[in-house]
């Protein structure tokens, strides 16, 4: 593993933590709902299209799944901190094929070593159940899983771990607060108590649940006591609203003046500026990339494509020098887009082919240990 490329990236979390489930107060926006009218797409002023790789790329880093289906668990090597997150989709054209199960999660450590789980021992299902729902924290030093069975934490320190037993069928949308005090997740049977639509925040030292406010499909931390949530317009003519929701504040709203809206899978990262998957129109000619918007004034800064279109880019993490991480599922590649130079970067390659699920943990200077 070549130096020079480890160290940052972050999963950004979004919960407020002690929580009390009381919702906040309603959203008092600006102006109010915006009267239906035409939208149209994001402008190709605005647009930066992904740039096709050569062989003289040099991204630093290089996942192999392969090389980490024989790396030793977290408990018989633990690590002082995690990079990120990887497991094999189970709509990879690898799936079944080879070594690597689908949905069995792998670490990379920031010294660049690969680190498996026994998910046995945390009473997990195995095989993993689809795709293994999991996060890291903030700091890289721990993390959560969660299938049917129940959810639990592991230190990557020293590889001890708690297990939840919840009243929610099968936990989703997992994100760690920036403390780690707190895991957001939502149950995947969206009208079952106590999350409901919305979802519920786990203070994993006591173990309590309490529902939260916003929808956590949709929604992002962006600061210590802010998260920012997308709100879909009920209909085409009507445009995402983007609500800040503040710790003791009323939530505030914007709007973004073009057709866009998120995708749900993964949920969208805030830092200063707010990132989301967007994937919209018929399959033959769907407007897809990664947006990026001012959640206060609802402006939209800009938007990654990649060539060929499809469904593919994802938004991950920003780092320190408002740089977005970009994952690429069917190549499986880490991109790292300067929005405001508009410039992208190869940021790691993937020897696995396709649909790599990331997650990823600490937003820094991305170098080795």
């Amino acid at each position: 593993m070549r130096s020079g490329a480890l160290g940052w990236l972050a999963v950004l979390v979004l919960v407020v933590s002690g929580c009390s489930g009381t919702p906040d107060p309603a959203p008092v926006p600006s102006e109010g709902r915006p009267t239906e009218r035409a939208l149209v797409p994001i402008p190709a002023s605005l647009r930066v299209e992904l740039p096709e790789t050569t062989a003289t790329d040099d991204p630093g880093l290089v996942v192999d799944l392969a090389e980490a289906v024989d790396a030793p668990t977290i408990d018989e090597a633990p690590s002082e901190a995690g990079l990120l997150l990887a497991q094999l989709s189970t709509f990879s054209p690898e799936a079944g094929s080879g070594a690597v199960r689908p949905g069995e999660p792998f670490l990379l450590t920031r010294s660049g070593q690969w680190r498996r789980f026994d998910l046995a021992r945390y009473g997990l299902l195995v095989p993993a159940y689809l795709e293994l729902s999991a996060a890291i924290s903030r700091d890289g030093g721990s993390v959560a899983f969660a299938d049917p069975s129940g959810v639990v934490t592991v230190d990557l320190r020293d590889g001890t771990f708690r297990r939840f037993d919840l009243p929610v069928r099968h936990a989703v949308a997992l994100e760690w607060s920036p403390g780690g005090s707190t895991l957001l997740l939502k149950d995947r049977h969206s009208h079952r108590r106590p999350c409901g639509r919305t979802g519920c925040s786990l203070d994993v030292g006591t173990g309590a649940l309490a529902p939260v406010p916003y929808d956590l499909f949709y929604s992002t931390f962006a600061a210590a006591d802010v998260v920012v949530e997308l709100e879909p317009g009920a209909t085409k003519g009507q445009p995402l609203r983007v609500i800040t929701h503040r710790s003791g504040e009323p939530a505030t709203s914007s709007s973004v003046p073009y057709l866009t809206a998120p995708l749900t899978a993964g949920g969208p990262v805030a830092s200063g500026s707010v990132a989301y998957a967007q994937c919209t129109g018929r399959s033959s000619r769907r407007d897809t990339g990664v947006v990026v918007i001012d959640p206060a004034s609802g402006e939209v800064r800009s938007m990654l494509t990649a060539p060929g279109g499809g469904c593919r880019l994802g938004a991950q993490a920003w780092t320190e020098d408002d740089t977005l991480v970009v994952s690429d599922q069917r190549t499986g590649r880490l991109w790292r887009w300067d929005v405001a130079a508009g410039e992208v970067g190869l940021l790691a390659d993937s020897r696995t082919d396709g649909l790599v699920v990331y997650s990823v943990a600490g937003a820094g200077s991305f170098s080795t240990d």
